[in-house]
């Protein structure tokens, strides 16, 4: 589970904060990971699929 979690974007960079353990980084990634790959695409200029 994220605690206080926090993302952003400043210019055409996209900054989240991490937990301070490599476990914590770890877990966190894992559940962020299809997430940052879908703001990737729409930060690259793609659209949001529509079903």
């Amino acid at each position: 589970m994220l605690s206080r979690g926090r993302a952003g974007l400043r210019g055409g960079t996209l900054i989240v904060n991490l937990p301070g353990s490599s476990g914590g980084v770890r877990e966190s990634l894992d559940a962020l990971f299809p997430y940052l790959l879908h703001a990737f695409k729409i930060m690259r200029g793609g659209g949001h699929e529509t079903k």
